[in-house]
């Protein structure tokens, strides 16, 4: 269908300008796949949501908060309208506009909206900031950047910069790779729009190990050259918890946020659970870099620090 095949390259075009650092350009298409996408699907698919969220990333980036919240909480709205709760992109929906907001002092509930009218979306040019760090706790913004840079800018189309993967220690486990997809629209559900208080947890995960590797095979990491030549480079972190929950790898270059990969880590309190995160070191990589490893909560635990020539 012509209408489907404009809107799959609007959002390539997206991903492109996304990936080569161009946000005013990435953050037109985004705007123009999301008045295509309403327009084709409705105002709660979950496509659209999916699209909004990665908007209001971009509009984060660019240091426009006012937008970036009404993307991420609609977003949400849609999503919690669109999927069964439990849904993956309900959960990361929320915690982007969790963690948005409390990065800022905002209140977290979200009121039941109707969708904001297109030309508000269509009308706006946002300003690329000139350099801006980026905090990782309460005091600066939250980007989850996996829904953005490397997996998926479709989270946009998946693309070979981002990999994940997560496995519990012990014989005969196979790996189970997270790949990033587009969210699939099921039958509309009554569900709650406030956000719930995170429910306590026994006690933190702890870290058992972490390493950069030049290679990770069948979990045996071959250690990565420091300074960080060009090519894949693998960050492995092994974790005891006593609990099923979600660690994140942060990837900073020269304090700026380059990649956020959320990883499900299943209850080991007593060898510990293997996950890794994976990007790609190329000829604009240079600099000095570091890798955050923090709980759900963002409490850290690790912070690998390296540079790439």
């Amino acid at each position: 269908m012509p209408e489907a095949h404009e809107l799959r390259s609007v959002i390539e075009a997206a991903n492109q300008a996304a990936a080569g650092g161009d946000y005013v350009a990435a953050e037109l298409k985004l705007r123009e796949a999301a008045a295509l996408q309403e327009a084709q699907l409705g105002p709660f698919h979950a496509d659209l949501a999916n699209t909004l969220n990665n908007l209001g990333v971009i509009y984060e980036r660019a240091d426009s908060p006012a937008e970036a919240e009404l993307c991420y909480r609609r977003a949400y709205s849609i999503a919690t309208t669109a999927l069964e709760p439990g849904h993956p992109f309900v959960v990361t929906s929320r915690q982007n506009l969790r963690d948005f907001c409390i990065a800022r002092g905002k209140p977290i509930e979200v009121p039941r909206i109707e969708p904001p009218p297109s030309p508000r979306l269509a009308t706006r040019t946002v300003q690329t900031p000139a350099t801006k760090s980026v905090a990782l706790n309460a005091s600066g913004p939250i980007l989850m950047l996996a829904m953005i840079l490397g997996a998926t800018l479709t989270r946009l189309g998946s693309t070979d910069r981002t990999q994940a993967e997560s496995t519990a220690v012990g014989p005969r486990q196979e790996p189970s790779h997270a790949t990033a997809t587009q969210p699939r629209a099921s039958a509309p559900v009554a569900a709650s729009i406030g956000i719930p208080e995170a429910t306590p947890t026994p006690a933190q995960p702890t870290m058992v190990r972490a390493q950069l590797c030049a290679t990770l095979d069948e979990w045996l990491c071959d250690p990565a050259d420091l300074p960080v030549p060009k090519g894949p480079l693998f960050f492995f972190t092994q974790v005891k918890t006593d609990h099923d929950t979600m660690i994140r790898h942060r990837w900073y270059r020269d304090d700026r946020l380059m990649q956020s990969v959320d990883l499900p880590v299943q209850a080991s309190p007593s060898v510990g659970y293997r996950s890794f995160s994976r990007l790609t070191m190329d000829s604009e990589s240079a600099g000095n870099w570091k890798i955050e490893l923090r709980t759900e909560d963002g409490v850290l635990l690790h912070e690998e620090r390296f540079a790439v020539r």
